[in-house]
């Protein structure tokens, strides 16, 4: 990342059967942007269920190791 640049983090809650879970990640302003245009454009309640989306596809059966078997960092 270039000296100076700050990442924006956005506190993502995780909602489970048992209590509410809390944690903070740190974001790229364009992951923040694409996380707020999925809320807008499939009518989500916040952020926050745009990552539990995510979360979700990422366990289902098979899509773990193709999602993160290969490296796609656009920003390293």
């Amino acid at each position: 990342m270039a000296a100076g640049v700050e990442r924006p983090q956005a506190r993502v809650r995780l909602v489970g059967k048992g209590p509410l879970d809390s944690v903070t990640i740190e974001l790229y302003p364009d992951q923040v942007a694409f996380l707020r245009r999925m809320v807008e454009t499939h009518h989500l309640f916040d952020v926050s269920k745009a990552v539990r989306v995510l979360i979700t596809y990422a366990r289902q059966d098979g899509y773990a190791a193709g999602i993160y078997g290969k490296i796609r960092c656009t920003m390293c």
